[in-house]
């Protein structure tokens, strides 16, 4: 079983996304782990569905995207379709997935993880990933075995392994280690994971390769569990890669000798090359149907007259049967020849396909020498002018090949012409895609950026004008809708006129009482300052009354005191 690893660096280009599939395909991997896919919940939706066209089942976990966030991180995994193979768990620090492949009773966790370099804002997040990631090796271990490959972004030098009693000596062009390389060779050894890179007497190689060449380095890993070294073969280095996804990482393989599950993996493929009928279902050329339908006319005969010489059910159940698989295999006979005949019509559009994919390389390859130079040349511009007409010469040919196939299914097949048309006009399940041409109503493929835009400027206006000499414009429906509109104008303009009117009387009843205020509050200053004076006039009588009082009480005292003085002297007189 092969093993791939590696970082893709975002690669969201249809093209580029097709062609890794496809070398994926080539070198016959089993299992893939991508890491910094960039993808959010809707591009992994659409890689999911490439991904089963080449046999292989997709499992993603996605960052959540902040506002104008062009993506970062992610992680997928590739199965092949002919595995048992289940999620079985997405770490909360969304840069790690768990993947359990079954092959018979036994189980293999794959596991994918994307480690952020220490400089990344999410660095602290990623000291709990690779805690986390600790805890899952020692629970599955308990239940299968284990390999976790991706980008690590650490650097562990000739650190060497362990596993159990036996110590694995590595050999590694870099001596370079820094301090989570430290700890994760820790977590590894403490789990009896060994790292294949440099083991077994060959030399780890670089995985990174900096754009100026100043930095390169060791980033890239796969580790498994102890007991699986022994199955498993030397690391190879895809180079190719960097090229083919344009990133400055290479690609890590490595194969997973299992014989029960090759075994059983090639017995599949036999049954399945038995009793699988699914390139007659792919055939869409009336043409062909047309043929296999006289095959099975004459079929059925034969078939009628074997079920009338059995007596019992299942017999003519059987009879049936092997007469419906006896028409399928003719009919998958047919499709080899009727492929054979439509791709000679293809020819012209695969010729220009592989030469556009070659024209891209190239232009890739130069990219990356000019931001080393950090200058353009000519031949660039033509490799650029040249990929333009590609381009435009391939969407001709496939635009012209729709077109015909929808004149041929417009009335057999109604579900296809509709699909056709949406395929013609650029829609599609992913969302709503402007395409990138337009035909303006001459007929006229428009690619240019303004001249796109103006035609989608003549389409919005004519939308939005009414033609009343048109024979298919509702006239009677035109006149209802503008009386409507004329009396909801009118309704409108009485409403805003009342308001007005209660508005304008809401303040003229507000300035009154303000006057109405005013009016009392000077009345009731007036009325303070007499009152003020009442009571200062009443306290001076009131002073002025008691001091008279005082006054007289101390007068008609003296003045009695010798009243009884002179009054005793006289009776004193008058006895004596």
């Amino acid at each position: 079983m092969s093993i791939v690893v590696g970082n893709i660096q975002g690669v969201k280009d249809e093209d580029c996304m097709t062609d890794l599939l496809d070398e994926l395909k080539r070198r016959r991997a089993r299992v893939a782990i991508l890491t910094e896919t960039h993808f959010d919940v809707r591009e992994s939706e659409e890689f999911k569905k490439m991904a089963n066209e080449f046999g292989y089942r997709s499992y993603s976990i996605t960052r959540w995207m902040r506002r104008f966030d062009h993506g970062s991180g992610g992680v997928t995994v590739l199965v092949c379709e002919d595995l048992r193979s289940k999620e079985v768990k997405k770490s909360k620090h969304e840069d790690m997935l768990w993947v359990c492949v079954e092959g018979g009773d036994e189980k293999l966790f794959v596991g994918g993880i994307y480690i952020v370099p220490t400089s990344s804002s999410r660095a602290r997040k990623a000291e709990e990933l690779i805690q986390e990631l600790a805890e899952d090796i020692a629970r599955y271990q308990q239940e299968g075995t284990v390999m976790v490959g991706g980008d690590w972004n650490c650097k562990i030098g000739e650190i060497q392994s362990e596993a159990g009693d036996r110590i694995y000596e590595r050999q590694s062009v870099s001596k370079k280690v820094d301090t989570r390389g430290k700890k994760m060779m820790e977590i590894m050894n403490a789990n009896n994971m060994v790292v294949l890179n440099g083991i077994g007497g060959k030399r780890a190689e670089h995985t990174y390769f900096d754009r100026k060449g100043d930095s390169d380095g060791i980033d890239d890993y796969i580790a498994v569990s102890g007991g699986m070294v022994h199955k498993t073969s030397h690391i190879d280095y895809w180079l190719d890669m960097r090229d083919l996804v344009d990133s400055d990482h290479c690609g890590l393989q490595c194969e997973l000798y299992n014989r029960r599950q090759e075994q059983k993996g090639e017995n599949s493929k036999e049954k399945k090359k038995i009793i699988s009928f699914s390139q007659v279902g792919k055939m869409k050329d009336d043409r062909y149907w047309e043929e296999i339908q006289h095959v099975s006319d004459d079929k059925m005969k034969a078939i009628i007259e074997m079920m009338n010489n059995k007596e019992d059910i299942e017999g003519k159940w059987n009879a049936l049967k092997e007469g419906i698989i006896g028409v399928l295999k003719v009919a998958k006979k047919r499709t080899k020849k009727w492929t054979k005949r439509l791709s000679k019509q293809n020819d012209e559009e695969g010729k220009l396909k592989d030469e556009f994919k070659a024209r891209k390389n190239e232009k890739r390859r130069m990219e990356r020498q000019f931001k080393e130079k950090g200058e353009k040349n000519m031949k660039w511009r033509e490799l650029k002018r040249q990929i333009k007409s590609i381009r435009k010469r391939i969407r001709t040919i496939k635009m012209g090949r729709i077109i015909k196939e929808m004149r041929e299914c417009r009335v057999s097949d109604t579900s296809r012409y509709w699909k056709l048309i949406k395929e013609l006009g650029g829609c599609c399940k992913g969302g709503s895609k402007v395409p990138a041409t337009v035909v303006d109503g001459a007929g006229v493929e428009k690619v240019r950026g303004d001249e796109v835009l103006k035609v989608w400027g003549e389409a919005f206006r004519l939308l939005g004008e009414d033609d009343l000499n048109d024979e298919d414009f509702d006239r009677e429906f035109a006149e209802e809708v503008e009386k409507e509109v004329t009396e909801m104008e009118d309704r409108k303009n009485e409403e805003q006129e009342q308001e007005a009117e209660e508005a304008e009387e809401a303040e003229e009843a507000e300035e009154v009482e303000e006057v109405q205020e005013k009016e009392k509050e000077e009345r009731g200053g007036d009325e303070d300052d007499d009152r003020e004076e009442e009571r200062e006039d009443e306290d001076n009588i009131a002073q002025e009354e008691k001091q008279r009082r005082q006054l007289n009480r101390k007068i008609s005292r003296k003045e009695v005191n010798q009243a009884i003085f002179r009054l005793k002297n006289q009776r004193g007189g008058q006895v004596e």
